[in-house]
Formats: C-alpha cells, structure tokens, sequence
C-alpha cells in the first residue's frame, strides 16, 4: 500500500532497481573480503604505532593512544597483537620492510659503474635516517630492562640486519685485491651507521654522522682506488 504524502494524497514507496548506478555514475564498490579488512586493520594499526614510538616514545606509547590513532577499537587492536610487545616489534619491521623495499628499487635504478658502490653507500644512509630506525631505537633503549620486548627485538634486529646485509653485498662492487675482512663488510657498514644514526641522535647539531659516514666512503674508495685508477695496487 502506499504512504500519504504531505498533502494527504497516498503516494506510492519507489524502490531502487536492480543494476541501477549510482546518482555519481559509478557502479557500485564490491564489497571487500574479510581478509582484506583484517589486512587493512593490520597496516593501520602497524602505522601508527610506529608514528607513536616515533613522536612520544617507548614510555608514552600504549595500546589506546595506537588505537585512537589507528581509528580502531581496543578490541580490534588486542585481536591483532595480543601483547604491546608484538606490536610494537612488529610495527618497526613493517616500516623497516617498507624503507626497505624503496632502498633495494633505488639501488637497482643505479648504473653498473665504479661509483656504484659509493652511490649504494649513501641510499642505504639516507634509508636508516628515518622515522623507522628512531622507532627502532626506542625499542632497543626500552628491551633493556623489558624481557618480554628483549626477545622481539632480538628477533627483528637478526631480520633487519641479515635483510640489509644481502643488499649490500648485491649492490657492492668488492675490489680486485682480496681483502681479509671482506666478509665482514656487510655488517661493519651496518654497525658503523648504526653507531653514526645514535651520534646523530644525541647530538643532532653535530655533524659526526656525517663525518663518519664520509670515512666509510673514503675508505672504500681507498680499497678500490687503484682498481678504478688503473694502477697496482700499493702495500
């Protein structure tokens, strides 16, 4: 039956038609699977707690300030990560993958010539000068006296170390003259800019870092100067 319309006469209730699109045009979005939400769910919730370590610090940092900023209940965010831990490591990993993925797309767009080592060097600084590693180093601080967070960052420098290790070596030009220590490169460039980013850090004024980032450089084109010189190599 129909409804009276505001002048009393009876007025027939449309309903839409099958097909019909949108007033904009457009057909309608399909609905997204579950899988898709929780993964949405997941990323927003990764993100913001990293923009947390970042801004206010381990201390500060709790799991209704993530959520508010997620936009997501407390609920959802505890279906997530259980644990504060779990969170917060797997937060720093994700962006950490992140910065990652964008280092290893700028190496690869590098020209196959002797500079390329040099260039390799200076992305993967500019890579850890991030909100990821500043997130990074709460963590570290934090695990000292956290045992249940001890173990997550254990797990996720081992990751991030070993990640960085095989860029490196993929995108490193080694010299001709054998060198001892080769093998050690990889993780004595990651432990020298890990130590530069902590100057950094405290004394931001400072151009430590940048010092001793310079020297990484200079040291590697002293190992390989007479190879992209021309020359034989000098004891």
């Amino acid at each position: 039956k129909g409804v009276l319309s505001p002048a009393g006469r009876p007025s027939a209730m449309k309903t839409p038609r099958k097909g019909v699109q949108s007033l904009a045009g457009s057909p309608p979005r399909p609905r997204r699977t579950q899988g898709e939400r929780s993964a949405e769910s997941r990323k927003r919730l990764l993100d913001a707690a990293a923009a947390c370590l970042c801004e206010r610090g381990f201390a500060r940092t709790t799991v209704a300030e993530i959520a508010r900023r997620a936009g997501l209940s407390l609920g959802c965010l505890q279906h997530h990560f259980p644990e504060k831990s779990d969170l917060l490591a797997a937060s720093v990993e994700h962006v950490f993958e992140l910065r990652r993925s964008r280092l290893v797309d700028s190496l690869s767009a590098l020209p196959d010539t002797p500079e390329r080592t040099i260039r390799a060097l200076e992305l993967l600084w500019e890579s850890m000068q991030s909100e990821a590693f500043t997130a990074y180093l709460e963590l570290v601080v934090a695990s000292r006296t956290e045992p249940s967070l001890r173990r997550h960052v254990e797990r996720t420098w081992r990751r991030l170390a070993e990640a960085f290790r095989v860029t490196f070596q993929a995108y490193y030009t080694p010299p001709e003259v054998a060198l001892p220590f080769a093998d050690a490169l990889p993780w004595l460039v990651v432990g020298v800019f890990e130590g530069a980013m902590l100057s950094k850090t405290a004394s931001p004024r400072d151009n430590n870092a940048e010092l001793i980032v310079t020297a990484i450089k200079r040291i590697h084109s002293l190992a390989t100067g007479a190879q992209t010189a021309g020359r034989t190599p000098s004891t």
